[in-house]
């Protein structure tokens, strides 16, 4: 007779997982010495070896009860499905390594667009003449949110951007903009800078990309989205953001 330990070494298994199997169903409870110990026969070291065998091979757990009394024709064929199922899941985890060389690859992680890499040189642009970091996490959050709902829209945004920066006017004002964070929205100043910011944007924004969307097929859910997103909560940054607006269309 051999305690659980035994068993367990004798197998090349824990004696935690054979209380697993215990609880299964796959092995049976053995009989106890007068101390409360199992005691193990060679039977279980028999079906005990078949059970590590069937689990080492990938078959689950679920299944294996099943087939350790069955026949070899039952076996093969259960065998068959299991090793389908695992080559599809060999298949999608060298995808997933694959992505995931892709991903380490990238200048930024979370964009993965054919234009990721003209608009994180736009951000380092950005951070270059003086723009927070806060802003430019905005902007990325912005880009991640356009490049699944409206990926239409990239091209169009990354070339105003691009060509934005290229004009030392316009970076002067983006500067300007940026450090309104933490004024009053009622704040007189911001009236003259939302008036200086819309002339000098005015030549690098002429048309409002939402409006290519709206006189498209784009799913309205999407323009909705694009519409509502305001992820910087600076209510000075709200009412400059709407008297900007306000401004370059004329509303």
């Amino acid at each position: 007779m051999l305690t659980i330990k035994q068993l367990a070494d004798y197998v090349g298994v824990t004696t935690r997982t054979i209380r697993y199997y215990h609880q299964l169903g796959l092995l049976p409870e053995p009989q106890r010495s007068h101390s409360g110990y199992r005691l193990y026969h060679a039977d279980d070291v028999i079906r005990l070896q078949r059970i590590k065998i069937l689990t080492d091979a990938g078959m689950p757990l679920a299944r294996i009860g099943a087939l350790l009394d069955a026949d070899d024709d039952t076996l093969a064929e259960v065998a068959t499905e299991v090793d389908a199922q695992l080559t599809q899941q060999i298949a999608a985890l060298q995808q997933a390594r694959r992505r995931l060389k892709g991903l380490l690859s990238r200048e930024d992680p979370y964009l993965d667009s054919p234009y990721a890499h003209r608009f994180t040189k736009t951000l380092n642009t950005m951070a270059k003449i003086g723009i927070s970091e806060t802003t430019i996490r905005i902007q990325r959050d912005s880009w991640i949110l356009l490049q699944v709902i409206c990926p239409e829209l990239e091209e169009i945004i990354v070339t105003q951007l691009e060509l934005t920066l290229q004009d030392p006017d316009a970076c002067q004002i983006m500067v300007e903009a940026d450090a309104i964070r933490d004024w009053e929205p009622d704040d007189p100043r911001l009236e003259e800078l939302a008036q200086r910011y819309a002339r000098t944007m005015k030549p690098w924004m002429p048309k409002d990309p939402l409006d290519t969307l709206q006189s498209s097929e784009t799913n309205p859910i999407s323009i909705a989205l694009l519409e509502a997103f305001h992820p910087d909560p600076s209510s000075a940054v709200i009412a400059f953001s709407r008297r900007v607006e306000q401004l370059m269309t004329g509303s």
